[in-house]
């Protein structure tokens, strides 16, 4: 028998209609669950979050994986956990006088570095977070001591570019805004620069300069840092010797227990400090008494350098020169010195010496990186110089005005080693830092009245020299009329092979460091 079915009615569309909002919900529920599962397990891992995706912070831009813009501290740790405590510092120093100024005027001091990305240099960038907390301690002792004058009140910026080889130009556009068309808002009279001394960062400073804001050099030493040569009119005041300089400290060190070198050149030009480090070197040491062998060893910088190491040093052993002057970078002089047990003239001694860039290899050689202790036991030493080291306080006493280092070293509130008491000042980072700001409040609070404006900073750098000159923490700083150190103090340090350095002398162009009242500081 035939089962005889009811006919199906079909779905009511109130029905259908439910059916399908249902199956949306449903499907939207799923993408949002995904969306929460994956933002628990990314945001552990540092991978999501917007501060690092999408956007640093408002008005901080994101440009080749870093954080470039200007803070006054107020945005958090936007230019990485090296410099968070001292930003965090600034911006509650920067707050406070905001709040109470006590009835006194606030000016502004930029502070401008070149952070790179992660991974990109992460060591270089740590020397970096060290020039941000000397800013932070020269801030304070300004607004809150009195031994530079109470006024005006001190606002710092930090301004970061990002990586020197590829830097960020709106940060620059910026400064040069806030010191002129926008100066009655924020009264930026000048901005310190530190860095290395690489084409793009040298652009950055002839547009500053072009526009006459007044610019202190704390950590490029190449001998041109603008495109043009420097004239008598420049806004720039340099802190730290130039490498043609530090060159001519390390030629009147060598010159009473040598007589030939050879100089070891990275042959890229577009490496400023390579190559006035070479070019001053060969100025300085050549003489009647002393020779500069020929030719010179060259290689050109970069990756692939350390493949040369091994020939040069083939040289090295036919010339056997009394010492060596690398003119490169440190990440060029650990090749070399990883090479030197293998050379086949282990019974002659090498002597190396290189520029500031060496503390980089200073401290490669005290995280115990492979082959450097080996290199440096194998009949061979490394001298290089120091821009500022805290042993040459000690050693050199006579050579720095009483007290200069006190809040570098001291207990107090403000001090360095209470701020940052697990920061080393060893890389000279902090102090050049320290020193560029405070010269800076200096050609800001003359006595009697403070200055005004950017060009009257300007014109205060120019009386920087003689009974005027600064007692500065790496040493006195007399300015030429072209904004150059005169005589400055030049730390000679050993790496050794137990990891430590040595503090050889304090040395300068002429042998003897500038010392007001003395020609021709």
């Amino acid at each position: 028998m035939t089962e005889v079915r009811a006919p199906q009615r079909p779905p009511r569309p109130g029905r259908v209609r439910r059916l399908r909002e249902w199956w949306r919900a449903l499907i939207t529920l799923w993408q949002v669950s995904l969306i929460i599962v994956l933002v628990a397990a990314l945001v552990p891992l540092g991978v999501w979050g917007w501060n690092t995706w999408w956007y640093c912070a408002a008005d901080i831009l994101r440009a080749n994986g870093s954080c470039v813009g200007i803070t006054d501290g107020s945005h958090g740790p936007v230019f990485g956990a090296g410099t968070a405590e001292a930003l965090e510092l600034i911006g509650a120093e920067n707050a406070r006088i905001a709040a109470d100024p006590g009835g006194k005027d606030i000016v502004t001091i930029a502070y401008l570095v070149p952070i790179p990305p992660p991974g990109v240099e992460d060591e270089y960038a740590v020397r970096l977070s060290g020039d941000v907390m000397g800013a932070a301690v020269a801030q304070r002792q300004a607004n809150r001591t009195n031994t530079l004058g109470d006024r005006p009140l001190i606002r710092l910026l930090v301004a970061n570019v990002g990586d020197s080889a590829e830097p960020a130009t709106e940060p620059i556009e910026k400064l040069i805004g806030m010191a002129g068309s926008g100066f009655a808002e924020h009264k930026l009279m000048a901005v310190a620069v530190s860095g290395k001394s690489l084409n793009p960062m040298i652009g950055m400073i002839d547009e500053l300069v072009a526009a006459q804001v007044p610019v202190l050099i704390s950590h490029l030493t190449a001998e041109e840092v603008t495109s043009s040569p420097v004239a008598a009119d420049t806004s720039l005041a340099r802190i730290a010797p130039t490498t043609a300089d530090q060159a001519a400290a390390l030629a009147s060190y060598l010159k009473p227990t040598t007589r030939t070198a050879l100089i070891v050149q990275n042959s890229d030009r577009r490496d400023r400090y390579a190559a006035s480090l070479g070019e001053g070197f060969r100025e300085q040491y050549a003489d009647g008494a002393h020779t500069i062998l020929a030719p010179d060893e060259t290689y050109i910088g970069g990756e692939s350098a350390a493949n040369a190491m091994d020939d040069i040093l083939v040289h090295v052993c036919q010339q056997r020169p009394d010492v060596v002057m690398f003119a490169g970078r440190a990440a060029e002089l650990g090749p070399f010195v990883a090479a030197l047990p293998k050379r086949t003239c282990l019974d002659h001694p090498v002597r190396v010496v290189t520029g500031d860039d060496g503390a980089s290899f200073a401290e490669a050689v005290a995280r115990d990186e492979p082959g450097l202790r080996e290199g440096l036991r194998a009949n061979a030493s490394v001298s290089y110089t120091a821009l500022a080291h805290p042993e040459a306080w000690r050693a050199a006493a006579d050579a720095f005005a009483p007290g200069t280092a006190d809040y570098l070293t001291g207990g107090c509130a403000e001090c360095f080693p209470t701020l940052f008491p697990d920061q080393s000042l060893d890389d000279s980072y902090a102090i050049m830092a320290y020193d560029a700001v405070l010269t800076a409040v200096t050609a800001i609070r003359q006595p009697g009245e403070s200055v005004s404006s950017p060009d009257a900073v300007i014109q205060e750098f120019k009386r920087l020299h003689g009974p005027q000159a600064i007692a500065g923490a790496s040493g006195w700083i007399s300015l030429a009329a072209t904004g150059s150190p005169v005589e400055k103090a030049v730390a000679i340090m050993d790496p050794l092979p137990d990891g430590s350095t040595r503090f050889r002398q304090l040395s300068s162009p002429s042998g003897t460091p500038c010392r007001p009242g003395t020609a021709p500081c």
